[in-house]
């Protein structure tokens, strides 16, 4: 079996691997391929003999895979289909072609401006000018969400929602420790810091009034 004339660089371009499927169909004894017999093609054992070599270009071919089925079972349509595409894409075109090619680029081209003059209004300006005024979209407001005692009920039940309420109760419990009720007895260690302050300011006081006395004969 020779496939012959496969060109590479046409079907997938440069530096890209081709994938060829060949289907052959298996009859008891005898090998076919495209309905014709492959004479050979199974030794007295009734194995298949599968063997490849390339002989043009210097191709290289990686592997080769058997496949049990149908080519619908491959992906050989998405690869006809790549195929078609590739060569429809890089094949030289002739000038009816080009000429049509560009005639629908215009086309579409002005489908595009007729699309964005749709979404402008057009009025006489001064004189013989005409100004193109954008229609602007009206922005939309930016509606804060309404407070719902129904959402921070649903809220508190959740697992999160009992964490932060305990932690919103621990701080407010604490601040209201400390204004009202001085659990640590910050301000009982104040007054009795003023009273010894106090004291040894009075000491100071008597100490000085002894050394301006004067002294009697």
């Amino acid at each position: 079996m020779i496939l012959e004339n496969i060109d590479i660089f046409k079907l997938v371009g440069a530096f890209t691997a081709h994938t060829e499927y060949i289907e052959i169909v298996i009859d008891e004894a005898e090998v076919y391929y495209q309905g014709q017999p492959c004479i050979g093609a199974l030794n007295n054992k009734n194995e298949l003999i599968i063997g490849f070599s390339s002989s043009q270009d210097q191709a290289t071919i990686a592997a080769l895979f058997l496949f049990k089925g149908t080519l619908k079972d491959t992906d050989f349509e998405d690869k006809e289909n790549f195929q078609e595409r590739w060569i429809k894409r890089n094949t030289p075109r002739t000038n009816e072609e080009m000429k049509q090619q560009n005639q629908e680029r215009i086309k579409n081209i002005e489908k595009e401006i007729k699309e964005k003059q749709s979404i402008l209004k057009v009025r006489e300006g001064f004189g013989h000018e005409i100004e193109f005024e954008e229609i602007k979209q009206p922005q939309k407001k930016m509606e804060w969400p309404e407070f719902s005692f129904q959402l921070l009920f649903i809220l508190l039940k959740t697992p999160l929602g009992a964490v932060l309420l305990v932690g919103f109760l621990t701080v407010c419990f604490v601040t209201i420790s400390f204004v009202f009720f001085d659990p640590y007895g910050q301000n009982k260690i104040k007054k009795q810091y003023q009273e010894l302050k106090d004291l040894q300011e009075f000491k100071q006081r008597i100490i000085l009034q002894k050394q301006v006395m004067p002294k009697s004969d």
